[in-house]
């Protein structure tokens, strides 16, 4: 136990005792993402951010902060040689459908985390950082939009990727930056399987162990 937790409300800091589903609903795709985390260590794993104001799940949770969107999970854990791990995860049906907006999303969870290790007293020098962009499946639109290497809508109404975006993305990197500012943040892709094919849903299911 963290001295320093008894400082953040009991609803907001969950304690994971062996696994803990990541789940989303996509009700246009008639699909049900889960991952399950598993925590196989000695070291005690917790979910943050549990608690939100809004109703939207993927709002954010610091009102100082200008960008709004939030990813579908953050954990930390402390490691053998006394640094913590912040895992943060996004679940997508495509993965680089909207890069962008994955891209504040976990850079959001980034910052998220930085903020709540330091009001946990920990030194943000033995911290380090994964980001986990969990999807069914790849987008094809896009492979076609880079081929022909103009940004006209191949989708109605919505336009692709750029594609430096897109290719940060098959490097497994995505940045967020502003005219001052640059983080890039390595990606780790998890891509679900079928697990069951219901009459009205397909679950798509995997696991991940920190």
């Amino acid at each position: 136990m963290i001295p320093t937790m008894t400082l953040i409300r009991e609803d907001d800091i969950k304690y994971i005792e062996n696994s803990v589903n990541i789940s989303e609903l996509v009700k246009n795709q008639s699909v049900q993402m889960t991952l399950k985390v598993n925590n196989e260590s000695n070291s005690p794993l917790f979910k943050a951010f549990c608690y939100q104001k809004s109703k939207n799940p993927e709002s954010s949770r610091l009102d100082f902060f200008h960008i709004n969107q939030f990813p579908d999970g953050i954990f930390f854990k402390e490691g053998e040689d006394g640094g913590y791990h912040c895992y943060i995860f996004e679940l997508k049906y495509t993965g680089s459908n909207d890069l962008p907006k994955l891209t504040k999303q976990l850079f959001s969870g980034y910052i998220h985390c930085k903020s709540l290790l330091s009001v946990l007293d920990i030194d943000l020098n033995k911290v380090t950082y994964s980001f986990h962009v969990v999807f069914v499946k790849e987008n094809s639109n896009q492979d076609k939009f880079n081929k022909i290497n103009r940004s006209k809508k191949i989708i109605p109404g919505k336009k692709l990727n750029t594609s430096s975006a897109f290719n940060n993305w098959l490097n497994n990197i995505l940045i967020y930056c502003t005219d001052e500012y640059k983080k890039v943040m390595e990606i780790n892709k998890i891509e679900l399987d079928i697990n069951k094919e219901r009459e009205n849903c397909i679950e798509y299911y995997n696991t991940f162990i920190v």
